[in-house]
């Protein structure tokens, strides 16, 4: 069962409920045992609170200690702004507070001036020492690279010192008479 919105039984119980909607209320009243109680609470607890009253205090009373009141917050207000005037004059703290806030300044100032110079020297630091591998490593590639060109280039002078003996033997073993008919010395 669906049960009307508790703004419904307002408007229902103030009378504000149109034709329409007054004769729904009451139909669903009439099968709803649960609504019907709810309702007879709220109209109990509205008719308790239009039966009460709040209690009257006498007028001589309340105005004699709101002026009590407004005495003493006029004379703690006189009192301390008196106080703060004999206290503190008046340059003394702007020139305090600006010395202050300079010191403050220049401490994190140098705080920062001394991060950034320390980060600073840490990168320069890294750098170095990237470079440093890198000139070995460049030093150890040289290094490989010319032992590999000087084993080739003994190599090729061994193949070229073989290749002359092997010319040389051929040379020896062939007759001249023995030469192919296009071929000319020159």
């Amino acid at each position: 069962m669906k049960h009307p919105t508790q703004d419904q039984w307002l408007d229902y119980t103030y009378g504000e409920a149109g034709a329409t909607g007054r004769l729904d209320l009451e139909a669903h009243l009439a099968v709803c045992p649960e609504c019907t109680r709810q309702l007879g609470e709220w109209r109990a607890t509205g008719g308790q609170l239009d039966a009460w009253t709040i209690p009257h205090r006498a007028p001589a009373q309340s105005k004699a200690s709101a002026w009590r009141w407004a005495a003493a917050a006029v004379l703690a207000l006189l009192l301390g702004l008196a106080a703060g005037r004999w206290s503190v004059d008046a340059k003394q703290p702007r020139e305090q507070v600006a010395a202050e806030l300079r010191g403050e300044f220049e401490q994190r100032l140098n705080g920062v001036t001394a991060q950034f110079s320390l980060a600073r020297q840490q990168d320069q630091q890294v750098t170095l020492d990237l470079l440093r591998a890198m000139e070995t490593r460049r030093i150890a590639e040289d290094a490989s690279l010319r032992e590999s060109l000087e084993t080739v280039a003994v190599l090729t002078q061994s193949g070229f010192q073989q290749t002359e003996q092997q010319m040389r033997s051929l040379a020896l073993q062939t007759d001249p008479v023995a030469l192919p008919a296009g071929y000319r010395s020159n």
